[in-house]
């Protein structure tokens, strides 16, 4: 009896080892994937260019920065145009944006309109990587726990 309780404690320690070994390996490789030494570019001027995602074969996002640190998203899956300012802190690209041009088409103070959102990108590669997302909540911004898909990065076409 004794050795099948001490026979049973052991594999429990076992198994808990090899769990705990996957999962540091897991997160190891979570912050290989998110890291991948990638250069990152300090500031670009984006005045007058566009940037596209392909989100699906029928539907790409477009990003249109203007001369005048303004900027509109042109979002397939929205099927809506954001738009914004933008600036550069450091080696990070700040997106604010500040409503949609539906919004017109609404109320003030309808549910439907576009929210407030802050989005800081790294330019990789000449490739345009969301980082983040912060909510406008209350006259502050609140970061999000979204996670954007390393999947999806914006192209400079012109």
């Amino acid at each position: 009896m004794n050795k099948l309780f001490f026979l049973s404690v052991l594999l429990s320690m076992c198994f808990s080892c090899i769990n705990n070994k996957s999962e540091a390996i897991t997160n190891v490789d979570k912050n290989k994937i998110k890291n991948q030494n990638l250069k990152r570019q300090d500031s670009v001027n984006l005045n007058n260019t566009r940037w596209e995602c392909a989100i699906s074969d029928d539907c790409v996002n477009k990003y249109e920065f203007k001369a005048n640190n303004k900027f509109i998203l042109h979002s397939c899956e929205m099927e809506d145009d954001y738009f914004g300012d933008y600036y550069f802190r450091n080696d990070t690209l700040f997106i604010d944006q500040k409503g949609s041009l539906n919004d017109n088409e609404l109320p003030e103070g309808s549910t439907e309109r576009a929210e407030r959102k802050l989005y800081e990108l790294i330019i990789v590669d000449n490739k345009l990587k969301h980082l983040y997302v912060s909510d406008w909540v209350k006259g502050k911004w609140v970061r999000s726990n979204f996670q954007f898909d390393n999947l999806y990065l914006y192209s400079k076409v012109d």
